[in-house]
């Protein structure tokens, strides 16, 4: 977990090298603005982090990509196979 003055953050990370894994579940306003501050991703890929339900889709910047992915889970209670979205920034 991150720690910006007194509030925890949902954001674990690990680093190898030049390679940083940044890992947020459920992100909220504070784990964006922990992303705005430290990575320079556009503005509108921040919003869809948040907002509930985005296409899958790929936007191609000069510096990152940003992907959004739907995965099926299958909920063995209720027998049903819903979409989970992963959203994913990949840049220098």
């Amino acid at each position: 977990m991150a720690v910006t003055g007194e509030k925890k953050l949902n954001i674990q990370s690990i680093t190898e090298g030049k390679l940083t894994w940044v890992y947020i579940e459920k992100p909220a306003a504070a784990e964006v603005e922990f992303l705005k501050q430290h990575f320079k991703f556009h503005p509108l890929n921040l919003d869809d982090i948040v907002s509930r339900i985005q296409r899958p889709k790929i936007d191609e910047y000069d510096d990152h990509l940003f992907i959004v992915l739907h995965f099926p889970v299958f909920d063995k209670q209720s027998q049903i196979t819903r979409p989970s979205e992963v959203d994913v920034f990949i840049g220098e």
